[in-house]
């Protein structure tokens, strides 16, 4: 008998078959960007938004808020990236690997996100 049409099988699919998936996305995921926690900031953005932009790497303020919210830095209006930036700084002062680590989590997130609002949607 194939194990994919044993009912038990189908049993254990149908109740953990979306944890099973989306912990095989992360896991995905995970594989993929992990070695980005060895890297350091990036020349061409990462030190343009962290290094240079005072309100970032201060930490998280009132005024940093205000600020993430009423930037046009960088020609963008983008206040959750700058205030994830802010965040991490908090956590992780100026250390790459705690940025990339937040990035890996965002990303794993995501994916996870898009699955279950795909299956949502489609029922498939």
């Amino acid at each position: 008998m194939d194990i994919l049409s044993n009912p038990r099988f189908v049993e254990v699919w149908r109740k953990n078959g979306m944890l099973v998936a989306s912990m095989v996305l992360l896991g995905a995921v995970a594989f993929t960007f992990w070695p980005s926690l060895d890297c350091g900031f990036l020349f061409f953005d990462e030190n343009d938004e962290i290094f240079a932009e005072s309100h970032v790497n201060t930490g998280l303020s009132w005024e940093n808020i205000y600020w993430s919210f009423t930037t046009l830095s960088h020609n963008n209006w983008n206040p959750l990236k700058w205030l994830s930036h802010i965040l991490d700084c908090d956590f992780y002062g100026l250390n790459p690997r705690g940025h990339h680590l937040t990035s890996v989590l965002i990303y794993g997130s995501s994916c996870v996100l898009l699955f279950v609002l795909l299956k949502m949607m489609t029922g498939a």
